[in-house]
C-alpha cells in the first residue's frame, strides 16, 4: 500500500529495510519497518479516496496474533477494516510484545475487541485448546 500511495506522504519511492541496514544510516527513499504501518495510515488519511479504495478493497480482514496488536496496526485495521467482516484471533496468555510501549501492545485490547464485538460475536476456546 505504502509504495502504490506513499507519495502523498513523500515516499512514493520508499525501500523497506531491515533493522540491521537501519543502524547504518538511512537513504532518503528508505523507510524502516517501524514507520511502514505509521506511513501507510498517513498516506490514507492524506487522501479520503484512497481510504475509501482501500475499505472496497477487502471483504475479509483475518488478524491472527491479535494480541500483539498495537496502536499503530489498530489505526491501520479501523481505517481499512471498517466495511470488512474482521476475525481476530488472540491468546492474552502470549502476549509477548507488551515491551513495546512506543506501540502500545497491552493484553487488554483482547477485552475491548470481544466487548465491541458482542457476547454473539465471540468464540472463547478453553485454555486446554491448542
Amino acid at each position: 500500500m505504502l509504495r502504490r500511495f506513499g507519495n502523498l506522504v513523500g515516499h512514493g519511492d520508499a525501500v523497506l529495510v531491515s533493522p540491521a541496514r537501519e543502524k547504518l544510516g538511512l537513504a532518503q527513499h528508505e523507510i524502516e519497518y517501524s514507520r511502514l504501518i505509521p506511513l501507510t495510515v498517513e498516506s490514507a488519511q492524506a487522501a479520503p479516496a484512497v481510504a475509501e479504495h482501500l475499505r472496497t478493497r477487502w471483504g475479509l480482514e483475518i488478524v491472527d496474533e491479535f494480541q500483539d496488536t498495537g496502536d499503530a496496526r489498530q489505526d491501520l485495521l479501523e481505517l481499512i477494516a471498517r466495511d470488512s467482516r474482521l476475525i481476530m484471533l488472540g491468546d492474552p496468555n502470549q502476549c509477548i510484545y507488551t515491551f513495546l510501549a512506543e506501540d502500545d501492545v497491552r493484553v487488554g485490547r483482547i477485552d475491548e475487541a470481544c466487548s465491541a464485538a458482542g457476547t454473539e460475536n465471540t468464540i472463547l476456546l478453553p485454555e486446554t485448546s491448542f
